[in-house]
């Protein structure tokens, strides 16, 4: 007959801390510098490709483009800010 084995059943090592889940993944600032430049690259994207159209026709369609990209973050912002409750709106209060 072999030897049974004593050993200690292993110990549950405490789980490392975590983050809370509503914090935000990038800062604001970066937010809005990546934003810019999406909305500046797609703006320029949209005119070059409207361009056979006449400048003026392209020009709006890039300031159109960019603005869309601003609009769509803002307000996905403003609903972020509004369901957590927190940001600008509800520091004082």
């Amino acid at each position: 007959m072999g030897r049974k084995s004593h050993k200690q059943p292993a110990q549950l090592k405490p789980a490392p801390a975590q983050e809370p889940a509503n914090q935000p993944w990038i800062q604001l600032r970066t937010g809005m510098l990546v934003i810019g430049v999406v909305s500046l690259v797609f703006g320029a994207f949209l005119a070059y490709q409207m361009w056979p159209a006449g400048w003026k026709v392209a020009l709006l369609w890039g300031l159109g483009g960019a603005g869309s990209v601003w609009l769509a973050f803002g307000l996905s912002l403003l609903v972020n800010i509004i369901t957590r409750g927190t940001g600008f709106l509800h520091r004082n209060s």
